[in-house]
């Protein structure tokens, strides 16, 4: 255990989320991204359903059958379970490229893609 900054700002996180920040950072971000970024707890699962819907013509029963893990590329996993199991959220992410994808992250805007907002669509709750 232990912790290390990172990021530009030096946000501090354990020894190890480093590499996965990294990751992020460096994604490539579309025209076609929906981005959610939120603090946890303030309506994200809500907003992932909403937004969600708009963009398969509000089909609410489609929506009861989707599983919200296979809606949205949920990018902090591979932050948060960094020591505990090895996840693929933004090697998955990023091989959907090109594709309508739907991302959400609680992490702060210094920690992801630089252009972001120039090039993705995002929805930001505080």
């Amino acid at each position: 255990t232990g912790s290390e900054r990172v990021g530009e700002v030096g946000h501090v996180g354990q020894i190890g989320t480093g590499k996965c920040v990294e990751n992020i950072m460096k994604m490539e971000v579309t025209e076609q991204d929906l981005w959610i970024v939120t603090y946890p707890r303030s309506g994200t699962t809500w907003t992932q359903e909403l937004t969600w819907n708009i963009r398969h013509g509000v089909d609410v029963e489609k929506s009861k059958t989707v599983d919200i893990d296979t809606k949205y590329f949920f990018l902090d996993m591979d932050y948060i379970k960094h020591l505990l199991l090895s996840t693929d959220v933004v090697d998955a992410a990023n091989q959907a490229l090109g594709q309508d994808r739907n991302l959400k992250t609680h992490l702060p805007f210094s920690l992801l893609p630089k252009n972001l907002t120039e090039k993705a669509k995002v929805i930001y709750v505080g």
